[in-house]
């Protein structure tokens, strides 16, 4: 988890720091790097959430629960991000950026909650008097 928020740190101080010759890696029409400079700067500040929850999935992926971080992506998506997307871009007017915005608002609160989930796992299997996958006897059930 620390290895995943600090690469995805850095990833975001790029994207803060550096956004106009990032984007014109890709173009060179004013308006476009316009933009872009704005939706990077929403991306710097979701990369952590976005790697913490990436990270967290597969963590608990790995110790066989799969179905918590589908149900936690699946609501911090579709039932928090997208409705405030919408509301942010089309009922608000802000364009791409509350599209972007509100995609992140998801992506935050479900990296949170996955955050949780795993340290909750995490603590349970690790003081665990039974034996477990982290003990390396599971082989003898």
């Amino acid at each position: 988890m620390a290895s995943g928020a600090v690469i995805m740190t850095a990833i975001g101080l790029v994207f803060f720091l550096w956004p106009v010759p990032l984007m014109r890696v890709f173009t060179t029409d004013p308006r476009i790097v316009d933009i872009g400079v704005v939706l990077l700067a929403v991306a710097a500040a979701f990369q952590l959430f976005d790697g913490t929850q990436a990270v967290a999935t597969g963590a608990l992926r790995g110790i066989s629960e799969t179905r918590m971080p589908m149900i936690v992506n699946f609501i911090g998506h579709w039932f928090l991000g997208l409705p405030v997307s919408y509301v942010l871009c089309f009922r608000l007017g802000w364009g791409v950026t509350g599209l972007w915005i509100g995609l992140s608002v998801g992506l935050i609160v479900a990296a949170i909650v996955l955050t949780l989930v795993w340290w909750k796992k995490t603590v349970a299997l690790v003081s665990s008097p039974e034996p477990s996958l982290v003990s390396g006897d599971h082989a003898q059930r």
